[in-house]
Protein backbone atom coordinates (compact mmCIF):
# COMPACT_ATOMS: atom_id res chain seq x y z
CA UNK A 1 0.00 0.00 0.00
CA UNK A 2 1.70 3.47 -1.25
CA UNK A 3 2.29 6.20 1.47
CA UNK A 4 -0.45 8.91 0.61
CA UNK A 5 2.44 11.72 1.05
CA UNK A 6 5.20 10.50 -0.65
CA UNK A 7 3.59 7.63 -3.06
CA UNK A 8 5.99 4.84 -1.83
CA UNK A 9 4.70 1.39 -1.26
CA UNK A 10 4.88 0.43 2.18
CA UNK A 11 7.39 -2.87 2.16
CA UNK A 12 7.07 -3.61 5.96
CA UNK A 13 3.44 -5.14 5.68
CA UNK A 14 3.56 -7.17 2.32
CA UNK A 15 6.86 -8.29 3.80
CA UNK A 16 5.02 -9.27 6.53
CA UNK A 17 2.07 -11.24 4.56
CA UNK A 18 5.24 -12.45 2.06
CA UNK A 19 6.69 -14.15 5.50
CA UNK A 20 3.08 -15.29 7.02
CA UNK A 21 2.64 -16.94 3.82
CA UNK A 22 6.02 -19.04 2.97
CA UNK A 23 5.46 -20.03 7.08
CA UNK A 24 2.23 -21.54 5.90
CA UNK A 25 3.49 -23.27 3.21
CA UNK A 26 6.15 -24.71 5.53
CA UNK A 27 3.88 -25.49 8.00
CA UNK A 28 1.63 -27.09 6.20
CA UNK A 29 4.92 -29.75 4.36
CA UNK A 30 5.73 -30.32 7.46
CA UNK A 31 2.35 -31.87 8.34
CA UNK A 32 2.53 -33.56 5.04
CA UNK A 33 6.23 -35.25 5.95
CA UNK A 34 4.85 -36.09 9.44
CA UNK A 35 1.26 -37.97 8.19
CA UNK A 36 3.58 -39.81 5.45
CA UNK A 37 6.24 -40.72 8.52
CA UNK A 38 3.52 -42.07 10.60
CA UNK A 39 2.06 -44.16 8.04
CA UNK A 40 5.58 -45.34 7.10
CA UNK A 41 6.05 -46.26 10.88
CA UNK A 42 3.14 -47.95 10.91
CA UNK A 43 3.51 -49.70 8.38
CA UNK A 44 6.81 -51.30 9.82
CA UNK A 45 5.48 -51.70 12.93
CA UNK A 46 2.79 -53.37 11.61
CA UNK A 47 5.10 -56.03 9.31
CA UNK A 48 6.92 -56.58 12.12
CA UNK A 49 4.37 -57.98 14.26
CA UNK A 50 3.48 -60.10 11.30
CA UNK A 51 6.76 -61.65 11.12
CA UNK A 52 7.02 -62.50 14.49
CA UNK A 53 3.56 -64.05 14.49
CA UNK A 54 4.61 -65.94 11.74
CA UNK A 55 7.60 -67.26 12.95
CA UNK A 56 6.02 -68.21 16.10
CA UNK A 57 3.82 -69.83 14.13
CA UNK A 58 6.20 -72.07 12.76
CA UNK A 59 8.24 -72.75 15.60
CA UNK A 60 5.10 -74.32 16.94
CA UNK A 61 4.22 -75.89 14.03
CA UNK A 62 8.05 -77.69 14.04
CA UNK A 63 7.23 -78.60 18.05
CA UNK A 64 3.93 -80.55 16.57
CA UNK A 65 5.66 -81.79 13.36
CA UNK A 66 8.18 -83.50 15.57
CA UNK A 67 5.60 -85.21 18.08
CA UNK A 68 3.86 -86.15 15.53
CA UNK A 69 6.87 -88.28 13.94
CA UNK A 70 7.25 -89.33 17.70
CA UNK A 71 11.03 -88.66 17.17
CA UNK A 72 11.93 -84.76 18.17
CA UNK A 73 15.04 -83.90 17.06
CA UNK A 74 17.56 -83.74 19.67
CA UNK A 75 20.36 -81.50 18.42
CA UNK A 76 23.20 -83.86 18.92
CA UNK A 77 26.18 -83.45 16.73
CA UNK A 78 28.65 -85.35 16.62
CA UNK A 79 30.02 -84.63 19.90
CA UNK A 80 26.47 -85.90 21.53
CA UNK A 81 26.10 -83.23 23.13
CA UNK A 82 21.97 -83.90 23.69
CA UNK A 83 19.33 -81.85 23.13
CA UNK A 84 19.00 -78.37 23.17
CA UNK A 85 15.37 -78.44 24.28
CA UNK A 86 13.40 -78.98 27.16
CA UNK A 87 11.63 -82.29 27.35
CA UNK A 88 8.64 -79.70 28.08
CA UNK A 89 9.10 -78.65 24.56
CA UNK A 90 7.18 -81.52 23.05
CA UNK A 91 4.74 -81.62 25.13
CA UNK A 92 1.41 -82.07 23.48
CA UNK A 93 -0.26 -79.66 26.73
CA UNK A 94 1.89 -76.79 26.27
CA UNK A 95 2.31 -77.21 22.76
CA UNK A 96 -1.28 -76.88 23.09
CA UNK A 97 -1.36 -73.84 25.03
CA UNK A 98 1.56 -72.20 23.10
CA UNK A 99 -0.67 -72.16 20.11
CA UNK A 100 -3.72 -71.13 21.97
CA UNK A 101 -1.83 -68.26 23.10
CA UNK A 102 -0.50 -67.49 19.52
CA UNK A 103 -3.85 -67.62 18.43
CA UNK A 104 -5.63 -65.50 21.26
CA UNK A 105 -2.70 -62.59 20.04
CA UNK A 106 -3.76 -62.78 16.24
CA UNK A 107 -7.33 -62.32 16.90
CA UNK A 108 -6.07 -59.06 19.33
CA UNK A 109 -4.37 -58.25 16.25
CA UNK A 110 -7.38 -58.77 13.85
CA UNK A 111 -10.40 -57.02 16.42
CA UNK A 112 -8.26 -53.81 16.08
CA UNK A 113 -7.43 -53.58 12.29
CA UNK A 114 -3.83 -53.77 13.09
CA UNK A 115 -3.89 -56.65 9.95
CA UNK A 116 -4.24 -56.37 6.53
CA UNK A 117 -7.24 -58.08 5.68
CA UNK A 118 -5.44 -60.74 3.25
CA UNK A 119 -3.17 -61.48 6.21
CA UNK A 120 -6.38 -61.65 8.78
CA UNK A 121 -8.46 -64.37 6.87
CA UNK A 122 -5.78 -66.47 6.67
CA UNK A 123 -4.93 -66.46 10.20
CA UNK A 124 -8.30 -66.86 11.29
CA UNK A 125 -8.68 -69.77 8.15
CA UNK A 126 -5.85 -71.19 10.41
CA UNK A 127 -6.68 -71.33 13.70
CA UNK A 128 -10.40 -72.51 12.78
CA UNK A 129 -8.99 -75.39 10.64
CA UNK A 130 -6.62 -76.27 13.61
CA UNK A 131 -9.06 -75.17 16.45
CA UNK A 132 -12.15 -77.90 14.68
CA UNK A 133 -9.19 -80.77 13.75
CA UNK A 134 -8.95 -80.32 10.17
CA UNK A 135 -5.20 -80.16 9.88
CA UNK A 136 -4.17 -83.72 8.68
CA UNK A 137 -0.65 -82.90 10.49
CA UNK A 138 -1.52 -81.67 13.64
CA UNK A 139 -2.14 -84.36 16.14
CA UNK A 140 -2.99 -82.30 19.00
CA UNK A 141 -6.74 -82.86 19.03
CA UNK A 142 -8.44 -79.63 20.39
CA UNK A 143 -11.46 -79.67 22.45
CA UNK A 144 -13.23 -76.94 23.13
CA UNK A 145 -12.40 -76.88 27.14
CA UNK A 146 -8.80 -76.02 25.60
CA UNK A 147 -9.67 -72.67 24.62
CA UNK A 148 -11.70 -72.23 27.39
CA UNK A 149 -9.15 -69.62 28.72
CA UNK A 150 -8.43 -68.02 26.20
CA UNK A 151 -10.82 -64.82 25.62
CA UNK A 152 -10.83 -63.84 21.98
CA UNK A 153 -10.50 -67.65 20.77
CA UNK A 154 -13.10 -69.12 23.13
CA UNK A 155 -15.56 -65.52 21.69
CA UNK A 156 -14.23 -66.29 18.27
CA UNK A 157 -15.05 -70.17 18.06
CA UNK A 158 -18.37 -69.30 20.08
CA UNK A 159 -18.93 -66.86 17.15
CA UNK A 160 -18.35 -69.40 14.34
CA UNK A 161 -20.01 -72.28 16.16
CA UNK A 162 -23.26 -70.32 16.76
CA UNK A 163 -24.53 -70.22 13.16
CA UNK A 164 -22.20 -72.34 11.54
CA UNK A 165 -20.17 -69.86 9.78
CA UNK A 166 -18.13 -70.78 7.00
CA UNK A 167 -14.63 -69.42 6.38
CA UNK A 168 -16.34 -67.76 3.50
CA UNK A 169 -19.15 -66.41 5.65
CA UNK A 170 -16.05 -64.80 7.94
CA UNK A 171 -14.77 -63.32 4.76
CA UNK A 172 -17.36 -62.04 3.20
CA UNK A 173 -18.57 -60.64 6.72
CA UNK A 174 -14.96 -59.13 7.39
CA UNK A 175 -15.41 -57.31 3.56
CA UNK A 176 -18.28 -55.50 4.92
CA UNK A 177 -17.52 -54.74 8.24
CA UNK A 178 -13.75 -55.00 8.81
CA UNK A 179 -13.54 -54.94 12.74
CA UNK A 180 -14.93 -58.06 13.93
CA UNK A 181 -16.74 -58.74 17.53
CA UNK A 182 -14.22 -60.33 19.20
Amino acid sequence: MADATTGVANTGSDTIAILGLVANYIIAIGVVFAALSFNSSQRANHLQTIMRCTNEFRVIVRKIQEVNCKNPLNNAGASGAGSALSPNSYNPAIIKKDLLGLFNEQLFYIKKGYIPKEICLEWMNTIYINLKNQDANNLLNFVPNDWAHFERVNIFMKYVEAGNISIQQLNDIYAKYYRWPF
